[in-house]
């Protein structure tokens, strides 16, 4: 049963090497649209790589998701530091009642952005957490933290969606 599943996530990871090339030969707008289609692809890749075992390819490839989703996720000790300080101020209250003032579109939009994130955050937290190095700890920490954060305003926005809908009943 686990060779067939290694055997399946190698021949994902063929197909979608060969995904990215062909994507990489098409000339793309850099807008929101194309940003996060090319976010989900090294998303799924990135958890293709988990899955065979290439540890480092799989951070790689969520670190990138991260990047086009515009949040990024440290790549020092000094720097998950930093970022740990900052996203630790972002568990303060948050202004939640921003996001019932957008469109219902735009806040569709952004829960999609939100959950995508989630999984590149939960994805790192979990490779990190395998490491078993004080450093790996410190990320997988990190992920964690920033993941709370991302959930907590995703849950605004699901909330804005649901008392707009209570309010047109």
């Amino acid at each position: 049963m686990l060779t067939c599943c290694l055997c399946a996530c190698s021949k994902a990871l063929m197909k979608l090497s060969e995904a990215e090339a062909l994507r990489s030969s098409v000339k793309k707008e850099r807008n929101a649209i194309d940003r996060f289609e090319e976010a989900i692809f090294f998303s799924l890749k990135g958890e293709v790589c988990s899955n065979v075992g290439c540890v480092k390819l799989a951070k790689e490839m969520s670190r990138q998701a991260l990047r086009l989703l515009e949040k990024r996720f440290p790549r020092t000790r000094a720097g998950a530091f930093v970022k740990s300080l900052w996203e630790g101020l972002k568990r303060a209250p948050q202004a939640t009642g921003r996001a019932s003032f957008l469109p219902q579109e735009a806040r569709r939009k952004k829960q999609a952005w939100l959950v995508q994130r989630s999984r590149c955050l939960a994805l790192l937290e979990d490779l990190y957490s395998q490491e078993g190095t004080s450093g790996g700890q410190r990320f997988s920490r990190l992920a964690a933290l920033m993941k709370a954060n991302t959930d907590s305003k995703m849950h605004s926005y699901q909330a804005a969606d649901s008392h707009i809908g209570q309010a047109l009943n």
